[in-house]
């Protein structure tokens, strides 16, 4: 099985609205339109995973502002993994690994999104996560996930943090989980996700 990773251009639009369609089916509110996933916002950049030849997720990064929540987020923020969707034959494309680097957008795009917010003037790169499951599938389990590679968990199992949690805020009326990259720390991750 190939993968490729592209980054979203208008030549792309048909197939990913054949996406949209998918996400629409399955329920999945925040991808299921242009409008709803914030395609034109100039803020925002999407990259588009192919799996033998078919799209096989989609997933944004954004740069936000203070005025955007009611705290935590400043002026230069980003976050990444914005509007995320893997489609279910392929949420679990690599084997599991303890380090989590089995998800397609976490494996292929992390550094993509980073760098791209760092030459947009990142001053912090972030994760969100909604507190319920609204919008987009398994928003919860995502909170979960990311507390295993934060501060405190990483540091008993030896290895650096990727993520410290901030607390919660409403961010575009909703409120969310804020998690703050370890940048430093992003190459050794980067290195155990794809070995």
């Amino acid at each position: 099985m190939s993968v490729e990773v592209v980054e979203y251009s208008d030549d792309y639009k048909p197939e990913l609205a054949i996406f949209c369609n998918k996400c629409r089916d399955l329920g999945w509110k925040n991808n299921e339109s242009f409008e709803a996933m914030k395609l034109d916002d100039p803020d925002v950049q999407f990259w588009l995973i192919y799996v033998d030849n078919v799209l096989a997720s989609v997933c944004g990064a954004q740069e936000m502002y203070a005025k955007d929540a009611d705290s935590i987020i400043k002026d230069k923020d980003f976050r990444i993994f914005f509007r995320t969707a893997t489609l279910p034959e392929y949420q679990h494309y690599y084997p599991h690994n303890r380090y989590l680097g089995k998800s397609l957008y976490i494996r292929h795009l992390t550094d993509l999104q980073v760098f791209w917010s760092l030459r947009r003037g990142a001053k912090r790169v972030m994760l969100s996560s909604n507190t319920a499951d609204v919008g987009s599938p398994h928003m919860k389990k995502v909170a979960a996930v990311t507390r295993l590679n934060e501060t405190v968990r990483c540091n008993k199992r030896g290895i650096p943090p990727l993520w410290d949690e901030l607390g919660e805020c409403t961010l575009f009326y909703t409120k969310q989980i804020i998690f703050n990259m370890y940048l430093e720390n992003l190459y050794w991750w980067l290195y155990k996700w794809r070995s």
